[in-house]
């Protein structure tokens, strides 16, 4: 009976390594213009139109993207690496921040500055000293926007 469980195994790992082995990836841009395949890529961030762009920049620079995306959103090129970053965007999506009537311009700054002066169970790292004030406010004015 051992055997062939055994023989079981191996059969379903040489049956999974040959499934695999016969796999190949396909670039979506390779496909027919109709054909254009989807692998879940994460939509780019737009940091340079809208009226609070000086606010999206700064998101770029400060590294916001190492945890956060906006509405799906990610931003190319920003510090901390690839989308999902360092900490693989373990954070929450900010695309509606300001859609909770509580989080104001000076309540999002704050929070920024220190999470947990807001929310004692926040997991974000505080960010006083890293942002200037013309970011941190800028920040803040667009994630208010965000509902």
């Amino acid at each position: 009976m051992l055997k062939s469980r055994m023989t079981g195994v191996w059969l379903v790992v040489a049956i999974g390594l040959g499934l695999s082995a016969g796999c190949k990836k396909t670039d979506p841009t390779s496909a027919p213009p109709n054909q254009q395949m989807d692998f879940g890529t994460a939509p780019q961030f737009d940091a340079e139109s809208g009226p609070h762009a000086a606010g999206k920049k700064a998101m770029m620079a400060s590294g916001c993207f190492r945890c956060h995306a906006v509405n799906g959103a990610r931003a190319s090129g920003a510090p901390g690496g690839p989308p999902g970053g360092m900490m693989g965007g373990r954070g929450p999506d900010l695309g509606k921040a300001g859609r909770d009537s509580e989080h104001t311009v000076a309540w999002l700054a704050e929070f920024i500055k220190n999470p947990r002066s807001k929310k004692p169970e926040a997991r974000m790292p505080p960010q006083e000293g890293r942002l200037s004030d013309g970011d941190l406010k800028a920040i803040a004015e667009y994630l208010a926007s965000l509902k």
